[in-house]
């Protein structure tokens, strides 16, 4: 099943023309190495107040999902005395969340500006985190429709994270800014499992919800009130 879905994600690229930026000579030599174009982006992040705010606060929040995300299987058994059926519709939610958010965003696109819809939907993100926390033990389905909406919020913050990296960083810069940004969020999610994961058994296996919901209201509290960020959808290729 996986190389089955696999193929239908990749397969189509072979009829589709990907178009290759040309590189300014610093970057085209054959000798540049990663060590030094890593530097480069690195540079290019620190001097752009915008984007490193933009990257910061964003890794906070696999810092904190992802304890939470490992800790559903554990509250679902404990909280709602829930077995592998009521798992799976969990899993189910938060799948069908996701691609419903990738829907609605490509609906969104072109008509809306992604720093407001980064905005929206970090409030959907977060109070809806919030709510699976403090669902009470015996109301499983109240948290199953609540599990449907960071999902959903997910999919389109990310996907408008994405969409202002493209816009308005240079073509033969995004491959290096995105790994950056990758990089970032990938460390902050095991760190997150490695520290809060453990500690959940102690402070309650509900409270990584809640903290992620804290961690994105935070996130967008600061892309609110920071002019570097909302001014990024209006930087044209800024690199």
């Amino acid at each position: 099943m996986d190389l089955a879905t696999a193929a239908v994600a990749v397969l189509p690229l072979l009829f589709v023309k990907i178009p290759q930026p040309d590189k300014p000579d610093a970057v085209a030599r054959p000798r540049q190495s990663v060590w030094r174009e890593s530097i480069e982006s690195l540079r290019l992040l620190a001097n752009w107040k915008g984007l490193f705010i933009l990257t910061l606060a964003t890794a906070i929040v696999p810092f904190f999902g992802s304890p939470a995300h490992a800790m559903a299987p554990l509250l679902i058994a404990e909280r709602f005395d829930g077995g592998a059926m009521h798992f799976g519709l969990f899993m189910v939610a938060d799948n069908v969340g996701a691609i419903v958010g990738g829907i609605l965003f490509s609906m969104w696109a072109e008509k809306t500006r992604k720093y407001n819809i980064m905005l929206g939907v970090g409030v959907v993100f977060g109070l809806f985190s919030i709510l699976q926390g403090v669902t009470p033990a015996g109301a499983y389905w109240l948290f199953l429709g609540a599990s449907f909406m960071p999902a959903l919020a997910a999919s389109a913050y990310f996907a408008s994270v994405r969409v202002l990296i493209q816009q308005s960083v240079a073509p033969e810069a995004q491959g290096r800014m995105f790994a950056l940004q990758n990089g970032f969020l990938w460390s902050a999610a095991p760190l997150g499992l490695a520290t809060i994961g453990p500690a959940s058994g102690i402070i309650g296996l509900h409270v990584p919800f809640i903290l992620r919901g804290i961690a994105m209201l935070s996130a967008t509290l600061i892309f609110f009130l920071s002019r570097s960020v909302r001014e990024i959808e209006g930087t044209k290729y800024k690199a």
